[in-house]
């Protein structure tokens, strides 16, 4: 599973640059554009991943359906973030459905197209390889906060990457523009629904946490940050 995010840190993404502008063009050159409106799939789990997709607009979804039907939201990706299945003797396939979180607009990259642009393009391989230890971290630590710090340290750690990436800071906090149901939330952190409202609804009373007209408000970060032990855990 491989996943990029390629926009500069003041983009208000939150995400670092990994891919010059030289090779975002040539990337940009690869792409064939698609629309997905929401809640249709982009790709299905267990097709043949011999495409790569560049989010561009809209937010996607990655979700991993277990064999008694239980769904597990992996990650929500955003304008600049980058999702294909890369590495392995055999053609692989896609391990995650592609759900569009709302309308979507992505860029399509054949697997092909983008092993000869390594090929070719020494630059372009050195970032890549740059960012594919990126990726590896930032798994790590999701990993990390849940099995570590529980889970209500995974919660944390998913409320403050949700203000890292998609937040706004306003007069009451930083405001998260993406809205999910507890039950998304609980599938970001494999529990129940009734255990994220649980858990938010302790946020609240802390004062930590703050709604309004169904955006989150994010009021202490710090709060959040000492759940799991500093900024690391932000990757």
């Amino acid at each position: 599973m491989t996943l990029i995010k390629s926009k500069p840190v003041h983009n208000g993404s939150g995400n670092p640059r990994f891919l010059s502008e030289s090779s975002e063009r040539c990337l940009e050159e690869l792409m064939v554009p698609r629309r997905v409106k929401e809640g249709c799939y982009v790709f299905m789990e267990g097709e043949a991943a011999d495409k790569l997709y560049f989010v561009k607009s809209g937010t996607l979804k990655l979700v991993k359906t277990t064999a008694g039907g239980k769904e597990m939201i992996l990650q929500s990706l955003r304008g600049g973030d980058f999702y294909g299945e890369l590495g392995g003797p055999e053609p692989l396939r896609f391990g995650f459905h592609g759900i569009a979180l709302t309308d979507v607009t992505v860029g399509v990259v054949s697997l092909e197209s983008l092993e000869q642009l390594i090929r070719t393009r020494g630059d372009f391989a050195v970032e890549f390889l740059k960012w594919s230890g990126m990726v590896q971290r930032a798994l790590q630590a999701k990993v990390r906060d849940l099995v570590l710090y529980g889970k209500n340290g995974a919660m944390a750690s998913t409320l403050l990457r949700l203000a890292e990436s998609c937040g706004k800071p306003g007069p009451r906090g930083i405001k998260v523009s993406l809205r999910l149901t507890n039950t998304e939330l609980a599938q970001m952190i494999g529990s129940t629904r009734e255990n994220v409202n649980r858990m938010l609804s302790g946020f609240k009373m802390e004062g930590v946490i703050d709604c309004d007209h169904g955006e989150l408000i994010i009021k202490d970060m710090a709060y959040l940050q000492s759940m799991v032990c500093g900024s690391d855990s932000l990757l």
